[in-house]
């Protein structure tokens, strides 16, 4: 039924050409009208399961307390201390006025850090002060003393050190839940570097900066690299097709082929992720593959003598057969991902199956038509050309590796045994790789100044947050959250408003009984310079804060400065309590920790590290079911094209042979598997079985020839088709993204696996069952 199918549609090519090319051209038209309002996001947020628990709770807890975007902006200059405070208040009420921005926090002063010390630091600094006080001869007192300012600057985020300030920017919306990150960002970065005088140096932190420059720089590359994988394939395919207007033939229907597949997954799913940055390239290379199969086909046909219709009938009952058969194979197993809950497997499954059914049903009909029409518009010499046959692609010693495993199927069998044996080998060495930096762009300049305000400010743009009633519960999690040894510090109302009555009271008495001695001490500045051996200014700024804490009191939660109130307090009056990491903000596996011991002080506890480790290592129970399925649908479609169990299991040779190896290969070579590198194992199955099928094919279709003479026959073309892929592929290895890198190289090392197989183990199996 599909090889009359093919032949009908063979005969309809060459008898109306213009109406097949009309009604191939009208759909992917269409729906590549739809794509003017399909937003792009290239994100990582944007293959983010939104259905994931720590996902969801995130997002929850982000509306609920208004969190929206922490935007960083550094400022650096050689200038005076108060010439940058004046750029840095100029800029704040600039970025203050957009109507991205919600606020931007306000530095808390130093003055009411000093004014308040006394109240805010730990109980044995604050006997330490005192006790310098009353015995200037105690050199733990006096060394306490010279250091206490510095670490109270350290410990509460001065937005000051020398040389440089920084701005929090609460943005009004949650930029990884805008559905397209980047446009809040771009668009208040033009306003800053335009605000920044030229000797100020100005660079971003946070994720409302790192999800848009990511995404930035993807795109870039890519716009670059997808035209240079199809000339690239082009320029190879000119081994078969020298005369341009063939060129140009085969490149239509793979155009047409990306058009139409970005259409449908923008109309099915809203937008276009990063899944999609590398689905061009696939398709070229695939494209190419059906193609060359057909043209060597074609040619050979009409060097027999066949005219244009009878050749062409033969070639896609024939040939083309198999190319349904392999193209079918790999959509099959794209579409079985596209079921499974997730979004990154959704939108990799989604856009390589449906690429592949354009790409495969424009090859087999719109390729054709345009071959008809060169033969009409050529005569003479030119349409001669036409009935030469192609001149096969030289490849040395092929006929000799095929003969050799016909002749000797043993030993070809031991020794892909013993491969697969060294393959399995290193399954042990597999390694998962947890930090988002190696799976991402390289380049983005935001990680290098999220690491940079850590440095200068302690300051991270990512702490876990959780949420409590009194500032009672705040004390108690902040302790317990020290306690756990995944945080170095924590901070919310509690580091700064005391509900220990009696402490506060002690304290309010030993200033009182000091006082005195302050006053003393801070009358005679020839005493203070030889008091612990500093400077007069050093040791007033020491002792004065003793002086004027009686005069403000303690610190209230009414009486916290604006900065404070509006980081630490919720608009619904919850106390949030802020926990910082001791270890890298981008380690997934880290923050599987972090988050596990913050949500035994609340289960609510979150923080943007929980959607790293979402995605990073997120549950995926359906990997199993999806594994399964493909085995199911590839399975059932072999059989129902061979329908022999001998060929079909022939056929699944090459891609069972091709994954074992690769991913054997992968850990012996110390390569660290991540959810990109997972995502392109439908596409090598696919691929593999796609060889297979051929091989089989032209195997099984004259028996009279010999196993290993049909076997490189075909393997020419295999050959042809894996350098295409490979080079369409291996334009990836330049992407300056290890994600996408680690794919590529997934696919340089499986498909010429996949070929090896195909010329040897399955010929040396097909002698010993065929």
């Amino acid at each position: 039924m599909l090889r009359e199918g093919l032949r009908e549609l063979a005969r309809f090519a060459v008898r109306r050409p213009w109406t097949l090319i009309a009604l191939c051209s009208v759909l992917p038209l269409l729906l590549g009208l739809t794509l003017v309002r399909v937003p792009i996001d290239l994100s990582f947020t944007g293959i983010m399961n939104r259905a994931d628990p720590q996902v969801a709770l995130y997002f929850d807890v982000s509306r609920e307390y208004q969190l929206g975007g922490s935007l960083l902006v550094l400022l650096e200059a050689h200038l005076p201390e108060n010439e940058l405070d004046e750029v840095a208040d100029r800029l704040s009420q600039r970025i203050a006025a957009q109507p991205e921005v919600r606020s931007v926090l306000p530095p808390v002063p130093d003055e009411w850090f000093l004014d308040h010390a006394p109240w805010l630091v730990d109980r044995e600094t604050f006997d330490a002060w005192t006790g310098a006080v009353r015995d200037p001869a105690d050199a733990a007192a006096r060394e306490q003393l010279q250091s206490s300012l510095e670490r109270l600057r350290d410990e509460w985020q001065s937005a000051k050190v020398e040389g440089a300030r920084l701005l929090q920017v609460a943005l009004l919306n949650d930029p990884l839940d805008e559905g397209l990150a980047g446009q809040s960002f771009f668009r208040l970065r033009e306003v800053i570097e335009a605000e920044v005088p030229a000797n100020v140096t100005v660079s971003f932190a946070g994720m409302p900066a790192v999800g848009a420059e990511d995404q930035a720089r993807t795109l870039g590359i890519i716009r670059r690299l997808t035209p240079l994988s199809l000339v690239l394939v082009l320029l190879l395919f000119r081994f078969v097709e020298r005369r341009v207007l063939g060129l140009l033939s085969v490149a239509l229907p793979l155009l047409l082929s990306v058009v139409a597949t970005l259409g449908v997954i923008g109309l099915v799913t809203g937008r276009l992720t990063v899944m999609e940055t590398f689905f061009g390239v696939t398709v070229f290379g695939l494209g190419i593959d059906f193609a060359v199969h057909l043209l060597v086909r074609q040619r050979e046909e009409r060097s027999r003598g066949l005219g244009l219709e009878e050749a062409l009938r033969a070639n896609l009952a024939g040939t083309g057969r198999g190319i349904v058969a392999g193209g079918l194979t790999t959509a099959a197993a794209f579409f079985v991902v596209s079921l499974a809950p997730d979004p990154i497997a959704l939108h990799l499954g989604l856009s390589g199956g449906t690429g592949l059914f354009f790409c495969l049903f424009f090859m087999v009909s719109l390729l054709p038509a345009l071959w008809t029409l060169q033969e009409r518009h050529h005569e003479g010499d030119e349409a001669k050309a036409l009935l030469v046959p192609a001149k096969p692609l030289n490849v040395p010693y092929l006929s000799h590796v095929t003969a050799w495993s016909v002749r000797r199927p043993t030993r070809c069998l031991i020794l892909g045994a013993l491969v697969l044996a060294g393959a399995l080998a290193g399954l042990p060495r597999l390694q998962v790789e947890t930090n988002i930096n190696k799976v991402f762009n390289r380049e983005v300049p935001s990680v290098e100044t999220v690491r940079r305000v850590r440095e200068m400010f302690r300051l991270s743009g990512a702490p876990w947050l959780l949420g409590t009633s009194t500032v009672e519960e705040a004390a108690s999690a902040s302790s317990e959250l020290l306690a756990s040894e995944r945080f170095h510090r924590t901070v919310s109302v509690a580091s700064f408003v005391s509900s220990d009555d009696a402490e506060i009271e002690r304290r309010r008495k030993t200033l009182e009984e000091i006082a005195p001695q302050v006053d003393e001490r801070l009358g005679a500045v020839a005493l203070l310079a030889g008091f612990g051996g500093g400077s007069a200014e050093q040791l007033r700024q020491g002792l004065e804060p003793l002086k004027t804490a009686l005069a403000v009191g303690p610190p209230t939660v009414d009486s916290l400065p604006e900065g404070l109130r509006q980081r630490l307090i919720a608009p619904n009056g919850d106390y949030l309590v802020l926990a910082y990491s001791k270890g890298d903000t981008f380690d997934s596996k880290g923050a599987r920790l972090d988050r596990r011991a913050a949500q035994e002080v609340s289960p609510r506890a979150t923080g943007i590290s929980a959607l790293l480790e979402a995605i990073m290592l997120g549950d995926r129970p359906w990997i199993f079911w999806v594994g399964l399925g493909i085995a199911v649908v590839v399975g059932s479609i072999l059989m129902l094209d061979f329908r022999d169990v001998r060929l079909a299991l022939l056929a699944l040779v090459p891609v069972l042979f091709g994954l074992v190896v690769t991913v054997g290969a992968l850990c012996w070579f110390g390569v660290s598997f991540n959810i990109m590198t997972i995502t392109v194992a439908p596409l090598i199955i696919g691929l593999g079985v796609d060889d297979g099928i051929h091989v089989v094919h032209r195997i099984w279709e004259d028996r009279r020839v010999p196993i290993d003479v049909a076997t490189a026959a075909v393997g020419r073309a295999i050959v042809m088709t894996t350098l295409t892929t490979c080079s369409s592929f291996g334009v990836l290895l330049f992407s300056d993204h290890p994600g996408i890198e680690s794919m590529a190289l997934v696919m340089l090392i499986g498909l010429p696996v996949c070929l090896a197989a195909s010329v040897t183990v399955l010929p040396a199996l097909a002698q010993r069952w065929l």
